[in-house]
């Protein structure tokens, strides 16, 4: 991805680094020199108990008076698509089998609205607004089964010979849990929520 970046959309005052998103805070020639900074979608790849520390760096990286935007996935107690998946998969007689020891990288935003306001705060910013997005994600089968594809960790686990069988049982599992919703058959509707935080330091 970042390779297609540097590529694709190179400009002089534009700069593609990689790092670990939990140690943006201790690089002292980003603290205290950003305007603004956005993290979308990243959080929920970073443990929990590391997640604060992380939202503590993006928050140093700001000067004063600037602002962030971050957006990450809620928590939603186990319903949302990844995270019900892998439990399904989990538990599946055959498909069980090959993903035994398998721990899912994914770590759902699980703070409450205010808790998420107080902890700016004691970060050091001035103001802090924490709402959470509710958004309705109506998919085919094929563009669910590529979605299941990209984002279960589990996939490499499965033979490849049977990755089609796979995909199969889980559209027709998500059909039996998601279709209820959907205004037709074929597809099925997820509700996505999630935390939309806007702070200024």
């Amino acid at each position: 991805m970042i390779a297609v970046a540097r590529q694709s959309k190179a400009a002089s005052n534009i700069t593609y680094l990689i790092g670990d998103a939990r140690d943006v805070g201790d690089n002292p020639d980003w603290k205290g020199k950003f305007d603004k900074v956005v993290s979308f979608f990243v959080l929920h790849w970073i443990p929990f108990a590391d997640q604060p520390r992380t939202l503590k760096g993006i928050v140093r990286c700001l000067k004063p008076g600037g602002e962030g935007l971050v957006i990450v996935d809620k928590d939603n107690e186990g319903l949302e698509l990844p995270t019900a998946a892998n439990l399904y998969v989990k538990n599946h007689e055959k498909w069980g089998e090959f993903v035994k020891g398998y721990e899912s990288p994914v770590y759902m935003w699980n703070q409450s609205i205010p808790d998420t306001v107080q902890l700016l705060k004691t970060f050091g910013c001035s103001s802090a607004t924490c709402e959470i997005k509710t958004k309705e994600l109506r998919m085919s089968e094929v563009q669910t089964k590529l979605f299941l594809r990209t984002s279960l960790g589990e996939m490499p686990l499965i033979p490849a010979v049977e990755h089609e069988a796979f995909l199969d049982d889980l559209w027709q599992w998500a059909v039996s849990h998601y279709q209820t919703k959907a205004p037709e058959r074929g597809y099925i509707c997820l509700l996505i929520e999630s935390v939309v935080i806007h702070f200024r330091k």
